[in-house]
């Protein structure tokens, strides 16, 4: 979800495009990742943070 998410920009309409799931969907994705990892994939510092996560 976040690889797809960070490859289209971080834009929702892209990542609708690309996965063809609807705009509340991903939406409900990303507040979870937001619980669980405690990091805001949609703020700028932690979605850095989340990235660099992916990539090592």
């Amino acid at each position: 979800m976040l690889r797809i998410y960070f490859s289209c920009d971080m834009s929702l309409k892209k990542n609708c495009e690309e996965t063809f799931l609807h705009k509340n969907t991903i939406q409900y994705r990303l507040n979870q990742i937001h619980k669980k990892s405690g990091y805001n994939p949609r703020e700028f510092q932690d979605a850095v943070r989340l990235y660099l996560a992916l990539k090592m």
